[in-house]
């Protein structure tokens, strides 16, 4: 239900939530992964991507205004029954869990490859858990003021990489059709996966203040924000790199900067690293209130803050088995098969229901 007192969170506090919840990881990975499908329109293949999640915004939004004062869980239980749509709602929370254990290994990863590989994994996850925790217990309104917060850091990320372009050959980013539309779509399909943490306006919208069409503006500036973001990312990547140099280098960002340095500081990459660290903490922190807003609604005595607990105790013990860079990408590709169905086949079919329902209703069926 719609709660209008600590849980309640601003249009733009709104924007920036979905803006920080869908830039962490991908800010590493994303040029070399696209580059791989549609080479050098792989930053076509993000602004198609934009228009892909645009379209599932929409679709969210349609399905949140008839039932604006519900999350997504207590909308399937509305829809499908209390117990298909909450043992739903509870799949849905092992997804967002798996989704933010995905996270942290990957973080892990790099963490132990660029910086600390005589650190324990479960020292640094442990520590990822314990921050994320902290703040995630709060009501939604303090994550979202955190995320505000942190965004202000994506502008010393922008002007880092227009530091780059002092080496880059705008040559390499010609012909702009060296891919075709089948790839170029099949980049934007991977680049759609690599920028999920939308689907948290499927949570969040209940508690936002304003209209539906405002909310709808939110989250519409939220998503053109990241596909400008990491259009512009991927595209300075490309001008960087020649091309088979970006083929050999799958952190592209973290490479770039690491040729730059000044007087001052020297090593520009771990100014940055340490900002992707904060983007990387927003994604996570999102992702646990994602699994544990999802469980705690399936019944009212279970308490949300006592869930958070639990779900991150869980992934801490699903994440600290020994790592290696094979077992994550095969999770990565699962989820990212996952996710087709809980983003788009899931709610298409609440979606559908809903008006069924009300036909029925109505004693139009």
């Amino acid at each position: 239900m719609m709660n209008t007192s600590p849980s309640s969170i601003t249009r733009w506090q709104f924007t920036f939530l979905i803006l920080q919840t869908q830039i962490g990881i991908g800010i590493l990975f994303l040029p070399y992964t696209v580059q791989k499908y549609a080479g050098g329109s792989a930053w076509i293949s993000v602004l198609v991507s934009g228009g892909i999640v645009q379209l599932l915004l929409l679709l969210f939004y349609f399905l949140c205004v008839r039932y604006p004062r519900f999350t997504l869980v207590e909308i399937m239980k509305v829809v499908l029954g209390k117990y298909i749509g909450g043992a739903l709602g509870a799949i849905y929370s092992i997804y967002f869990l798996c989704i933010g254990g995905s996270v942290l290994l990957v973080f892990t990863n790099i963490i132990n490859t660029w910086f600390y590989p005589n650190t324990p994994s479960w020292v640094i996850i442990g520590i990822m858990i314990l921050l994320a925790a902290y703040l995630v217990r709060e009501e939604l309104r303090i994550i979202a003021r955190f995320h505000v917060l942190t965004s202000s850091l994506l502008i010393i990320v922008i002007l880092l990489m227009i530091w780059s372009y002092t080496g880059a050959n705008l040559l390499y980013a010609l012909p702009l059709n060296q891919a075709g539309i089948k790839d170029i779509l099949l980049g934007a399909q991977e680049v759609t996966l690599s920028v999920l943490g939308f689907e948290m306006m499927l949570y969040a919208f209940p508690y936002v203040e304003g209209s539906n069409k405002k909310k709808l503006q939110a989250v519409t500036l939220a998503n053109i924000a990241v596909t400008l973001i990491y259009t512009f990312l991927v595209f300075t990547s490309i001008v960087a790199f020649s091309p088979r140099e970006i083929e050999l280098v799958p952190q592209p960002t973290l490479y770039l900067l690491k040729a730059l340095s000044t007087r001052i500081v020297e090593r520009i990459d771990l100014l940055f690293m340490a900002i992707w660290v904060v983007f990387v903490a927003t994604t996570f922190m999102s992702y646990l209130y994602l699994s544990s807003k999802g469980i705690s609604q399936l019944g009212k005595k279970i308490k949300f803050k006592s869930v958070v607990t639990w779900i991150g105790l869980l992934i801490f013990l699903l994440t600290i088995w020994p790592q290696n860079l094979l077992n994550i990408i095969r999770i990565d590709i699962l989820l990212g098969k996952a996710s087709i169905y809980f983003i788009l086949v899931i709610p298409c079919l609440v979606l559908l229901l809903t008006f069924l329902r009300k036909r029925k209703k109505g004693g139009g069926l």
